[in-house]
């Protein structure tokens, strides 16, 4: 069957504890336009982004997270959109383009041709994209370049990965929706936005 089973899922998630010893961004994809896989005659996934991540497990296992973040439309052009609020001024605003709901419960496999492949798992937090992500068990050389393959059933391509700046981040996350009338917000209070990230990049 081309869709994954729970047990499917459980049986490639790699056994990370709740502390992990090591996890680094290693790679990213090489092109920095949106590249386009054909899934069969019918779907089309649209790739935006994709990451490589050395994890090293509390055993000294070292994987290799690969996730795409992508978006799936039909290869006629249309799309599923959701929208929010009662005027028509919301509703034309809050219009979200989703992902084809098929291509979630699909079984997709990721890859490093001829050192590892592995069932994918996806996630979508709210249907408008999706991340399809997988571990893969990894010697701790890795390769300057990654050519790895994204595919779902029998359909799919290679995608380039190259290796990443290290340069030192922070997780931190500011919420867009003040940015949605950012000259008011900063009309009001200025510098504000400025304030809130420069606290948490303190703390």
């Amino acid at each position: 069957a081309d869709c994954l089973a729970t047990t499917a899922l459980e049986r490639h998630a790699p056994s990370f504890l709740a502390s992990v010893s090591e996890r680094r961004l290693t790679h990213t994809l090489c092109d920095d336009h949106v590249q386009t896989l054909a899934l069969g005659e019918d779907m089309v996934a649209h790739v935006h982004g994709a990451s490589a991540f050395l994890q090293v497990d509390q055993m000294g296992q070292h994987w290799l997270r690969l996730e795409f973040l992508h978006f799936v439309s039909t290869r006629d052009g249309s799309v599923r959109l959701t929208v929010y609020g009662h005027l028509k001024r919301d509703r034309m605003y809050y219009a979200q383009a989703l992902t084809l709901p098929l291509a979630l419960v699909q079984k997709w496999r990721c890859s490093l041709p001829d050192l590892a492949t592995e069932d994918a798992r996806v996630a979508s937090f709210f249907g408008y994209d999706a991340i399809a992500y997988c571990d893969l068990k990894l010697s701790p050389e890795i390769p300057g370049e990654l050519q790895t393959s994204l595919r779902m059933g029998d359909a799919g391509a290679s995608l380039r990965l190259c290796p990443a700046p290290q340069r030192r981040t922070w997780r931190i996350a500011a919420c867009t929706q003040p940015l949605h009338s950012f000259a008011k917000m900063e009309e009001l209070n200025p510098t504000l936005l400025k304030d809130f990230l420069d606290y948490h990049r303190l703390m």
